[in-house]
């Protein structure tokens, strides 16, 4: 599955139809009656970056997901689908606005949603027409409609046209992207059968966002899983995790975000025999996965202990599993090298105790436990916290894992400001998709790039050997340690 930044993602050729909300459904929201709601921590603070940002357009990110549609096109039913997934899902209903400490939302009424075509666009052969109207018309976050569907039909092909679902990340997390692709292609096909689709029923976010608010609002220092938060920070130095290279910035440096992304990096042969050598040690792959970054980490800067956050899915109830919302959580995982630290087996055994333990604490959100930090370690996690983090999906596992394949499903999130390094680790059935965004400096291409090639190469090493091998990596470790002790070079304020 293909995954980038929207500069990435290439259009198709053809004409692209643009719908949106129709203004009579905005009508509807700016005549609703005000109401007390409860946002997610991950919400307010997607809200509260966007609202602070120094732009002209204001928005917290935002993904554009472009998958095909193996039919006719036709474009009442394209309309059709998109008015039915607005209003089946809750999350989309209300939008907020600010009042002291406290947000009032305001409330559609599902059947007052209605969706039409805003525009029509010719697309060019590699062109970023699309790119940058998606870029320049994405609405402001004091706007309502952060969500455009995208219809982009091929000259001269009949049987098949793309989907681009446009989508703020106040609405959605990952796992509703694929939610999202199995409801538009089973609700398209049902319409052109002329029948209903056969979707399971779902329950509306904000229940998700209450049950959170009850549980850390009862939290205080000395709660369990504050307390555990607090030993990860205290054993990661006080601080929250960083990447282990220099990325050219100052320490409250950023720069404009970019992603190098690499499909099938270790294919499905080699992520295979990987995967039976962390079985084997009595790890999952996932945990594996982690052993490795937390060797690198230790090659680069000689540490003992590796810590790194990493997304939880929380759809616990079978009403939220095709809940669209934002059903994730920020978890730590830390992992303390054994006295050989390339030892795998043993440090893929301590890197699945990491991740057991990071997953107990997926209640509680790291913004919650911020609000609760003592002053000794007040300053470890601002409110605008950046920390890298290791996400690990398995897209043989999903529901519906033949989707993404077999309708080419791409996802590109926005282009914003970027301080750390996001590593994205997807398992397809052709092996692992690896992609990191990261700032676009030229220390941060260079390091970031000498890291991924040290990444995949002791994956593949340890698959083939059944074992890490330093003799056969010795180039590679080195090359780290270089860069970890290289001055910031051109440093970006």
């Amino acid at each position: 599955m293909r995954s980038g930044l929207l500069p990435d993602w290439t259009v198709p050729a053809g004409t692209a139809t643009v719908f949106h909300v129709t203004p009579r459904t905005l009508d509807a929201v700016h005549a609703a009656t005000p109401r007390p709601v409860q946002l997610s921590y991950i919400q307010k603070r997607h809200f509260l970056d966007a609202a602070g940002a120094q732009t002209v357009k204001r928005h917290s990110s935002y993904a554009v997901m472009a998958f095909e549609i193996h039919d006719a096109y036709d474009e009442r039913l394209v309309a059709q689908v998109f008015r039915d997934h607005l209003r089946r899902h809750e999350t989309y209903h209300t939008w907020v606005e600010p009042t002291g400490d406290a947000y009032a939302g305001r409330t559609v009424s599902p059947e007052d949603i209605d969706v039409e075509v805003a525009h029509v666009v010719r697309t060019r052969p590699g062109g970023t027409d699309l790119q940058k109207w998606v870029e320049v018309e994405f609405p402001d976050i004091a706007e309502w409609d952060l969500f455009r569907l995208i219809a982009i039909r091929p000259e001269g092909v009949r049987d098949r046209f793309t989907l681009a679902f446009a989508v703020d990340h106040f609405y959605i997390d990952g796992v509703s992207l694929g939610v999202i692709l199995y409801e538009f292609v089973t609700a398209y096909r049902a319409a052109r059968a002329g029948t209903a689709p056969r979707l399971l029923p779902v329950e509306g976010y904000e229940k998700y966002a209450i049950d959170e608010h009850a549980h850390t609002s009862a939290l205080t220092l000395e709660s369990d899983d504050v307390q555990a938060w607090l030993r990860m920070l205290v054993r990661a130095g006080g601080r929250l995790p960083a990447f282990p290279l220099p990325l050219g910035l100052s320490p409250s440096g950023r720069a404009r975000g970019c992603g190098t992304m690499v499909e099938k990096a270790v294919d499905r042969a080699d992520l295979d025999a990987f995967g039976e050598v962390c079985r084997a040690a009595g790890a999952s792959l996932n945990a594996g996965l982690i052993a490795i970054a937390a060797l690198l980490d230790h090659a680069a800067t000689g540490a003992s202990v590796y810590s790194m956050l990493t997304p939880i899915a929380t759809r616990e109830r079978r009403t939220q599993i095709l809940s669209v919302g934002w059903y994730t959580r920020l978890v730590p995982v830390q992992v303390d090298l054994p006295d050989d630290p390339f030892d795998f087996a043993q440090l893929a055994v301590r890197a699945q105790a990491g991740v057991e333990a990071g997953a107990r604490l997926s209640r509680t959100p790291l913004h919650r436990v911020a609000e609760l930090l003592p002053a000794g370690l007040a300053d470890s996690v601002p409110a605008d916290f950046a920390s890298p983090m290791i996400s690990y999906l398995d897209l043989k596992s999903l529901p519906g894992n033949d989707l993404p394949a077999k309708h080419r499903m791409e996802v590109y999130g926005s282009v914003h400001d970027s301080r750390e390094v996001f590593t994205w680790l997807n398992r397809t059935a052709d092996g692992l998709d690896v992609n990191l965004i990261h700032p676009d400096t030229p220390l941060a291409r260079a390091n970031v790039g000498l890291y991924l090639r040290a990444f995949v190469a002791a994956v593949r090493t340890t698959g083939r050997l059944g074992r890490f091998d330093a003799v056969a990596m010795a180039s590679h470790l080195l090359d780290l340690r270089t860069a970890a002790t290289r001055e910031n070079e051109g440093v970006t304020a």
